[in-house]
């Protein structure tokens, strides 16, 4: 079983648990093996990630930082107008920058270069 983004999950594939929308509705059952159509629905209903059977995939990318930074977004617009999800959105949005920009070489070299000042003399 592997947990995979409903954009890497391809027709074909076997669901290895129920789909459940933000209710706790189901929306497709365990065993059931996925379509185009199927795919289409599941995006059109907000599901983000579904459980498939099989071994994991090989060579999927890692979401890059706007990406995360774009789910994160996607994941509070609910509460956009709330002060205090908003800081907490935004709180989110610095620990991914801090854990992940790193992985962005030139900004990385950029945030060095500018932490490190004016060279000594």
């Amino acid at each position: 079983m592997q947990r995979l983004r409903i954009d890497q999950v391809e027709a074909g594939m076997v669901l290895a648990g129920d789909v459940q929308n933000e209710r706790g509705m189901v929306l497709c059952k365990k065993g059931l093996p996925l379509s185009e159509t199927i795919l289409r629905r599941l995006k059109s209903a907000g599901v983000g990630t579904v459980n498939v059977e099989g071994q994991p995939v090989g060579g999927a990318e890692k979401p890059t930082l706007a990406e995360r930074i774009a789910e994160l977004h996607r994941r509070f617009e609910k509460t956009a107008d709330a002060p205090l999800m908003a800081a907490l959105r935004g709180i989110c949005e610095r620990q991914l920058v801090r854990r992940y920009g790193v992985a962005e070489p030139a900004a990385a070299a950029r945030r060095e270069k500018e932490s490190d000042g004016p060279p000594a003399s």
